[in-house]
């Protein structure tokens, strides 16, 4: 059966605008913060005196390029695993969404984090190279790979069996899935260039910067919940034995 676009994007919304949702894009906002202000520290600390005494970087702390290093990195860790939890919370029946309970972050945690670490790796490189190759390899990977963190945090498959599981997910659905990648994608840039525009007549790359990530955290959710009615479409229709039996 072929993907229904129109009505994934649409369940995906009503998924995303839920408490889980609200949650979920409030976390996001709160580490992408202090994550963007850390990098921002550190390519300072980077460029010479003067040209950091003249440029607008943005967010920043008062830290040490060493700290900030690291703050970058935790930073950076503590996001897959809000992407794990929030493939587990947005992944339940509607009418699981108003609540959020532990043990969407505390089941295995460590072991799906360290799973999606790898298995990001591996896709992000398999993608990379098959972008060198003409794009289209890439493309075809890059939707092929589209689910391998919904598969580690609603299935807790390792990493290589959750890129086989998405690559079989998407089998037979490529064109929609990129159409519908695609279509959100678009929407996100656009919502997000055109708040960060009006931000920056402000004259504050601050001012610009804390509003990206305010509508992205947001925005991010909404796309999230797209990908995951996608994957739980796909499993339903395509996989029904396996939609009995996975965990949500």
């Amino acid at each position: 059966m072929a993907l229904p676009i129109g009505q994934t994007i649409a369940d995906g919304i009503e998924r995303a605008a839920t408490k889980t949702g609200l949650v979920l894009a409030v976390v996001l906002i709160a580490y992408q913060l202090p994550l963007v202000a850390a990098t921002n520290t550190l390519f300072e600390a980077l460029l010479p005196a003067e040209a950091a005494a003249e440029a607008d970087i943005g967010l920043t702390l008062p830290l040490s390029a060493d700290a900030a290093a690291a703050i970058a990195v935790l930073g950076y860790l503590f996001g897959v695993a809000v992407a794990v939890v929030a493939a587990r919370a947005l992944a339940r029946p509607h009418a699981a969404l108003s609540t959020f309970p532990p043990s969407l972050y505390t089941r295995r945690i460590l072991r799906a984090t360290l799973a999606a670490l790898v298995a990001g790796l591996l896709a992000t490189v398999a993608i990379g190279v098959g972008t060198l190759l003409l794009v289209i390899p890439g493309l075809f990977l890059l939707v092929s790979f589209a689910f391998y963190l919904v598969v580690i945090g609603v299935e807790d498959e390792g990493p290589l069996s959750s890129l086989r599981r998405s690559w079989q997910l998407a089998s037979g659905n490529r064109w929609r899935l990129f159409a519908l990648i695609l279509i959100v994608g678009i929407a996100v840039g656009l919502v997000s260039s055109v708040v960060s525009i009006a931000a920056a007549v402000t004259g504050s790359m601050v001012a610009s910067e804390v509003a990206s990530i305010l509508v992205a955290g947001f925005l991010g959710i909404v796309g999230y919940g797209v990908i995951i009615e996608a994957y739980l479409w796909l499993r339903e229709n395509d996989d029904p034995a396996a939609a009995a039996t996975a965990s949500m």
